[in-house]
């Protein structure tokens, strides 16, 4: 089968298109994929188109408008041979033809959406993730990378001009940066604990049983602790801890690519100690760990894969220097 052929095959598929949105049958396209290893691409191509043209509700928000006019006017401005616009219709023919798929799998699916409604409109988005780290595309093109055991909703409020997402969880964010009206359009990561106000940056948000941490990757973020009123600028590399008891416990400069190695499958020691890290991974695997407070505070350095919690334990173990034992399946011991 050819490589364009198999593209066409993935965007018409419908249990495919559920894989992409809901992890339906993962058990079956991870081994699709494990046999058909040279189409990853094609795989990769398909997964991204789906998942930006996926919507849960009826509607084109002017949101979705405005993102789709300042994409098409970057593209115009980037092109250096205006002159020439035949170049553009192979492409153009190509895309189409890969809308015309999905709209069959879309309607299919979900029934036929009236494209057009009277009055604005919003985008609504839900998802929780329990058994994996994905990545998610919000209608605005913001990309979530959605830790495990985390939760997401994404609302777009017209009258704020404001991209507003509640996080339960872990998340990574690199946020779009838009203008409506030669206006920026703020977002805006709401936890239990804080408030983190964005136009467009890249950082990492984990709100926990205890607190929120928040560290900054690039750009310069707004960070509003709950029932307060004034607010914090955060730069590059700024690592901020919230505690819902004591407030702000620890705020200081950090390597920040740290704290979000975790979107490929590895947890980073370096600056962090054993009552951290466990704590981390209690949340990640839904798990206990028993710790004497005296060892919480043992620092760490180095790294470790996330993919099998038992090997995780073991390495952070030995780098601890202390003994680890599996009490069952949910608990194990430190010592």
């Amino acid at each position: 089968m050819e490589k364009n052929q198999v593209l066409e095959y993935l965007l018409q598929n419908e249990d495919f298109h559920n894989w992409v949105i809901s992890g339906d049958n993962d058990t079956y396209w991870s081994n699709w994929l494990s046999e058909n290893a040279d189409f990853r691409d094609e795989f990769d191509e398909a997964r991204e188109v789906i998942q930006s043209l996926a919507f849960e509700k009826k509607g084109i928000s002017r949101q979705q408008i405005e993102v789709a006019r300042v994409k098409f006017w970057e593209a115009v401005d980037s092109d250096p041979v205006k002159s020439e616009p035949a170049k553009i219709f192979p492409i153009f023919r190509r895309w189409v033809s890969y809308a015309a798929a999905i709209a069959l799998v879309v309607f299919s699916t979900w029934g036929v959406y009236n494209l057009l409604l009277s009055g604005p409109s919003a985008d609504i988005i839900s998802e929780e993730i329990v058994d994996q780290v994905r990545e998610i595309a919000l209608p605005d093109s913001t990309i979530v990378t959605l830790n495990t055991n985390s939760k997401i909703s994404y609302d777009f409020e017209e009258a704020k001009n404001l991209r507003a997402v509640i996080l339960e969880g872990e998340a990574f964010f690199n946020v779009t940066k838009l203008n409506v009206n030669n206006k920026p359009q703020k977002f805006e990561v709401k936890t239990k604990d804080l408030t983190v106000s964005v136009l467009g940056t890249s950082f990492n948000v984990d709100e926990g049983p205890l607190g929120t941490t928040v560290v900054l990757e690039e750009g310069s973020i707004e960070l509003r602790l709950e029932g307060q009123t004034t607010s914090i600028l955060m730069e590059p590399g700024d690592k901020i801890v919230y505690s819902r008891e004591e407030g702000i416990i620890d705020e200081r400069l950090v390597s920040p690519e740290n704290y979000s190695s975790w979107k490929n499958g590895v947890l980073t020691l370096d600056g962090k100690n054993l009552g951290e890290v466990s704590n981390w991974l209690e949340r990640r695997y839904n798990i206990e760990i028993d710790i004497a407070e005296d060892r919480k505070n043992i620092g760490l350095s180095g790294s470790v894969s996330t993919e099998e919690l038992s090997e995780a334990i073991k390495a952070i173990s030995l780098a601890a220097g202390v003994e680890s034992t599996q009490i069952n399946n949910e608990k194990w011991k430190l010592n």
